[in-house]
């Protein structure tokens, strides 16, 4: 990795690396500042391609200014969620964030205090699976 970034003028900026000996996998991340890089960022993937096919990667380019779209689920408890939504607010947690799901309606308030939609899918041991089966396809239709 850190080859092809150096043979293609990139400047590593951050690089972390992990071994897991139990399960044999080796995880590699690794950020670079691509300016001066002499890949368009749209052939990156391309150009990669072959040398993680020679190394039998599993692997995944992701640029930093891509911005997830994600709902935040919560239960009863608001500590959890406010620390969420305030590194969201303060920009740490880097998302868009349109939508919180709860199991119970007691976190409205703090929510759209947050400007954010809030919906409330009630859960009982009779209906879990239903709730969650709503949840997935609301998720889906968003």
């Amino acid at each position: 990795m850190s080859d092809f970034i150096y043979r293609n003028n990139g400047n590593i900026i951050h690089a972390d690396q992990h071994m897991d000996p139990e399960k044999g996998v080796f995880l590699q991340r690794v950020e670079w500042d691509m300016r001066g890089f002499s890949i368009n960022r749209e052939d990156v993937h391309k150009a990669f391609a072959p040398i993680a096919e020679q190394f039998q990667m599993t692997w995944e380019v992701r640029f930093s200014d891509y911005l997830p779209k994600i709902a935040i689920l919560v239960s009863r408890q608001p500590h959890c969620l406010y620390d969420l939504l305030s590194r969201w607010r303060m920009g740490e947690l880097r998302a868009e964030v349109p939508l919180v799901i709860s199991n119970h309606d007691g976190l409205e308030d703090l929510v759209r205090g947050f400007g954010i939609d809030y919906l409330c899918f009630p859960v009982s041991r009779d209906n879990r699976s239903r709730q969650e089966s709503l949840i997935i396809d609301h998720l889906q239709s968003s």
